[in-house]
């Protein structure tokens, strides 16, 4: 998956994440949600910046990935003029000093992911981040943001994975099965 998006021109990419992001916005998740969180995109990943800004000047409070140590992920308050560090990890983050927005005030999560399948199952980065954090949002509802070329019919799913309540590509904003009723 990593080599079929790197494929993509980034003209292409920068593109298909707009169409992504505005799938997103129109849903009623994203319309309803005071609080989300997203991520800063590396590479040629699906890139929700346009989301995050559009969130931001519709007054949400918007929160992107810190990594820290353990193996955990904080959820900082994100601004569109927000100073990014790079992380232990490599990626651009947040600062230490950025205000943490606790897992449990989140509504809305934009996970990023290698492959998503149509029924909420995702294949993530191997670490396991964002499988601690969303068992501690169990309120949010759970996004998947990805290129269409990264939806397969399938992806191995174990007992500690929770599926995406949806998951949006630049072709569509596809609503899975829910398999539980969320935490409100």
């Amino acid at each position: 998956m990593r080599a079929a998006r790197a494929e993509q021109s980034p003209a292409v990419c920068a593109l298909r994440s707009s169409e992504i992001c505005a799938h997103i916005v129109a849903d009623v998740a994203y319309r309803d949600a005071t609080v989300l969180a997203g991520y800063v995109a590396v590479g040629a990943e699906a890139d929700p910046t346009s989301l995050l800004r559009a969130a931001h000047a519709d007054g949400k409070r918007v929160a992107v990935p810190r990594v820290e140590s353990g193996g955990k992920l904080s959820m900082r308050l994100w601004t569109p003029d927000a100073v990014l560090v790079v992380g232990p990890m490599g990626l651009s983050e947040p600062s230490a000093d950025a205000a943490v927005v606790p897992p449990a005030d989140l509504q809305l999560v934009i996970v990023p992911g290698l492959a998503f399948d149509l029924r909420g199952g995702r294949v993530g980065y191997g670490k396991g981040y964002y499988d601690r954090l969303l068992h501690l949002a169990p309120a949010a509802l759970r996004v998947g943001m990805a290129f269409s070329l990264q939806v397969v019919t399938q992806v191995p799913m174990h007992a500690h994975d929770l599926p995406m309540h949806r998951v949006a590509t630049e072709d569509a904003l596809h609503v899975c099965p829910d398999p539980a009723p969320r935490a409100t």
